[in-house]
């Protein structure tokens, strides 16, 4: 049987038009079932149920302090930063093998890319004041030794 959409008379299969009140019938729309999902419907997706793991921040933190601590401690602004990439790539690695979503990821990528900048440029640092106290040296010789 079709229905009419307009006025909800039932009309013969074979009609093109409804008896009632003339109404153009259409094809009836098969609902397609509900496909099942692969997750149960309690599997949690949601970033927010997530919170970051003290590692990721732990990273991050590491990261911005050498950010921080490079202009004023040179010789040891690269270690903090090493340590934010080591631990922000170990993390990243675990968050990344885990099923659900995780806010974690954006911590670690903000610790990585904090220390892989204040590693250069405490490195950069450390070389240019080598490079000043040689010189320095050298002229201090060359100065006094005449």
């Amino acid at each position: 049987m079709k229905i009419c959409p307009n006025c909800t008379t039932n009309n013969l299969d074979t009609s093109a038009y409804c008896v009632s009140c003339g109404a153009e019938l259409t094809m009836p729309v098969k609902e397609e079932p509900a496909r099942e999902s692969r997750f149960p419907k309690d599997h949690i997706t949601h970033r927010e149920d997530h919170p970051a793991s003290g590692m990721a921040k732990l990273a991050m933190t590491l990261g911005l302090i050498s950010l921080f601590f490079v202009f004023f401690a040179v010789i040891c602004a690269p270690l903090p930063g090493i340590m934010a990439i080591i631990i922000g790539n170990n993390e990243l690695k675990k968050l990344r093998g885990e099923r659900y979503s995780t806010n974690g990821e954006t911590y670690c990528q903000i610790g990585i890319w904090s220390g892989w900048i204040s590693t250069a440029i405490g490195i950069l640092l450390i070389a240019i004041g080598g490079i000043a106290t040689i010189w320095l040296v050298n002229w201090f010789i060359e100065a006094f030794t005449r």
